[in-house]
């Protein structure tokens, strides 16, 4: 199965081709389903488990979950997911951090330039317990 489909009135189908054999082959063929609705119709992105029925007008699908050896394994074959369709949740993450690139890039990695760098990013971290939004703008 590459994706179960639920409508407004909680009708469910899947889409699935029973040709494909491989787990390479289904997630190629996903990319393809994502790449072709998301050029004529506007996507809403939920979390896992946010929505239950769409409402009139709508159609959610929910394509299976894959864990992080999934991902990288597919990575390393050169290949990706469907854009905005992996999405992980990390409780404390921290936002803005900003190290210069050839700190990260260095073979040798300069270690009294990275504690100075910490040191000086160490007062500026503030924790916010509750949910918030962001805007950059």
């Amino acid at each position: 199965m590459i994706a179960t489909i639920v409508n407004y009135t909680g009708t469910v189908s899947y889409a699935s081709i029973d040709l494909i054999n491989s787990e390479e082959e289904k997630i190629d063929t996903w990319c393809k389903m994502v790449e072709s609705y998301s050029q004529w119709y506007s996507v809403k992105r939920l979390p896992n488990g946010e929505c239950v029925h769409p409402e009139e007008g709508f159609v959610l699908l929910r394509y299976p979950a894959y864990t992080l050896n999934d991902l990288k394994s597919r990575v390393l074959n050169g290949k990706t997911f469907p854009a905005g369709v992996t999405r992980f949740l990390i409780n404390g993450r921290l936002l803005n951090l900003s190290i210069p690139l050839d700190l990260l890039i260095s073979e040798n990695l300069n270690e009294t330039e990275w504690y100075q760098l910490l040191e000086r990013l160490q007062n500026k971290i503030r924790f916010y317990s509750e949910s918030i939004y962001l805007c950059e703008a």
